[in-house]
């Protein structure tokens, strides 16, 4: 009778400890909005809309994938893109419109500083980065592409977009699984289609954010 006492008493202890765990784990998801370990999503992009990206696995999908992120103005996205090695170069004239910015050390950081206060400062953007193809042959690791981009930026008051024209060489390569961009270096600013005025290049948009603190 002992014996059984004993079991039957250790079993009751085990059962109430087991059920005041159980309280505490149901107090402490509750507190945690109802799940304790539930994984934080993404910030959605500027736009508010869900961007369907291709997967890393060519540099045209990278290159596809920009346009997409600037559209959407989803700076998680644009960065996803960016190899951990870039470098952008900027055309003859930006740098001489704007000799303050450290343009030799414009690299991976400093392009996540641009684009987070590009998207952070405009309404909408149009964005063609391979408007009109002049190189963009294949490579197993690597290539180096030539396009004409176009870029139309509407910033908050604005009826109208300011557009932006360049030539740029973009390298891409393999970094690790994925094909990432790791240069953007600008040449000069190209002529619109429509007005034919010398438009400037992406580079002016990065030097105007950069000295004017974002």
């Amino acid at each position: 009778m002992l014996n059984g006492f004993d079991s039957s008493g250790r079993g009751a202890a085990r059962r109430a400890l087991s059920a005041l765990l159980l309280a505490l784990v149901l107090v402490l998801t509750s507190g945690a909005g109802g799940c304790l370990f539930a994984p934080r999503g993404a910030e959605p992009p500027a736009s508010g809309n869900v961007v369907q990206y291709l997967p890393r696995l060519s540099a045209a999908a990278v290159m596809e994938n920009l346009d997409k992120a600037l559209r959407a103005r989803d700076a998680i996205g644009y960065m996803d893109q960016i190899g951990e090695t870039f470098h952008y170069v900027p055309d003859g004239q930006t740098t001489t419109e704007y000799p303050g910015v450290d343009w030799p050390n414009w690299n991976y950081a400093q392009e996540q500083v641009f684009i987070t206060a590009l998207f952070n400062n405009t309404d909408a953007i149009a964005a063609s980065l391979r408007e009109v193809v002049i190189f963009d042959g294949e490579g197993a690791t690597a290539v180096e592409w030539e396009f004409i981009y176009s870029l139309g930026v509407t910033s908050p008051g604005s009826a109208q977009p300011t557009p932006y024209r360049g030539r740029a060489f973009f390298k891409l390569a393999l970094e690790g699984s994925f094909w990432k961009l790791t240069e953007w270096r600008d040449v000069q600013g190209e002529a619109d289609p429509v007005s034919g005025a010398t438009l400037p290049t992406a580079g002016s948009l990065r030097g105007a954010l950069t000295a004017g603190g974002g």
